[in-house]
């Protein structure tokens, strides 16, 4: 198990991912789909990594319980948000992450979301919402016809 969590830490870190240093604090965020190719009307999974690369511990601080988002952009134009129609409480939280610790998010578009996609190309963004806002660089999907 530890062996699969240092492969999968090693691959964050060689693919990449937006490297944040907001404040001083080294830490990496990576969004991931679970697929680059989809056929129109596939419901998207999709996960927000952020790694600690710093020798000591990293407190981040939430505004709500929301702690992560996620978007599909075409152009400038968001065209689904996951926190969308979705509430939060209004309290204060926090969150420390150990050197090496990765933290994931995880979620998945609504069928009627994924259904409402047109085909085309997008970019799925990841956000830890915290105070300075950290954004995950973001990754192309692409939404096929299945007609063609």
């Amino acid at each position: 198990m530890k062996r699969i969590w240092l492969l999968a830490l090693s691959s964050l870190l060689l693919l990449g991912g937006a490297s944040c240093s907001a404040t001083s604090r080294p830490l990496v965020l990576k969004v991931q789909a679970d697929k680059t190719v989809y056929q129109s009307g596939e419901v998207i999974a999709m996960a927000l990594t952020v790694l600690n690369l710093n020798r000591e511990p990293v407190q981040l601080s939430f505004a709500s319980s929301q702690v992560f988002d996620f978007w599909l952009a075409d152009g400038d134009q968001t065209v689904w948000k996951w926190s969308t129609g979705r509430f939060f409480t209004q309290a204060l939280s926090k969150l420390t992450l150990k050197p090496g610790q990765p933290v994931t998010y995880v979620a998945k578009m609504d069928p009627d979301a994924a259904a409402a996609l047109k085909p085309g190309t997008y970019r799925l963004v990841g956000e830890l919402k915290t105070k300075e806002k950290l954004v995950a660089k973001p990754v192309e999907i692409r939404i096929t016809d299945p007609a063609r």
